[in-house]
């Protein structure tokens, strides 16, 4: 269960550092506001459907999930997971066209070079177009 309190809520206090600009994010404003102002409990179910947590798994297969999906991102190109990384770090608090400035110099000057074949085999196999092109 997740509980969102306002600032001037039941205990004059958010329910956590940055919730106030960090849950609009993650839900959008109209359910960020309508958490916050109420500080009603979310069950897990909802916090699933809203986009809270990212999966829902019976407890006896959450190591399981959590596993495949290390290995999904341990399967990646290492230095291009770090970048992905610090970009959504970086742009948390930026402007859309922040983001996009930010984005464009990473591609353009931290991965130039990069080839789509190395970063994409699997779709573009599925996609019928030769590695080798």
């Amino acid at each position: 269960m997740v509980r969102h309190l306002p600032t001037g809520g039941k205990n004059d206090l958010p329910a956590y550092p940055g919730c106030t600009w960090t849950l609009p994010n993650q839900v959008g404003w109209p359910i960020a506001k309508e958490l916050l102002f109420t500080a009603r409990v979310v069950e897990a179910e909802e916090a699933h459907r809203i986009g809270l947590l990212n999966h829902l798994v019976p407890r006896d297969q959450l190591r399981a999930k959590t596993m495949e999906l290390g290995r999904m991102i341990a399967g990646n190109h290492r230095a291009a997971v770090i970048g992905v990384k610090a970009l959504l770090l970086k742009q948390k608090a930026q402007s859309l066209e922040q983001q996009w400035s930010e984005e464009r110099h990473y591609t353009t000057h931290v991965v130039k070079g990069a080839k789509a074949e190395e970063a994409f085999p699997e779709f573009i196999a599925r996609r019928g177009r030769s590695l080798s092109a």
